[in-house]
């Protein structure tokens, strides 16, 4: 699944960003809203939903630790300035 970002959002917490990105599918545009912890170098998915930002249903994950070379690390890369 290609994954292309829509930017972050906010600082929030010190250290905690969160994020708003879009994934683009075959059959599917998926937008995910995700914390990552800048200090700690964790993220965690705060909600999805299909087609638009508003469909997103909150549903958090506990904090994991990013894969290098994964897309969400990427992406925690790319907010955090690392």
């Amino acid at each position: 699944m290609l994954s292309k970002w829509i930017g972050w959002l906010a600082v929030i917490k010190g250290e905690v960003r969160e994020a708003l990105h879009k994934r683009v599918g075959v059959d599917s545009i998926v937008f995910v809203r995700t914390e990552a912890n800048c200090k700690t170098r964790k993220m965690r998915e705060l909600g999805a939903g299909e087609d638009s930002p508003e469909n997103i249903k909150k549903s958090a994950t506990d904090w994991f630790d990013l894969v290098p070379g994964s897309s969400k690390s990427d992406l925690a890369r790319f907010i955090c300035n690392w």
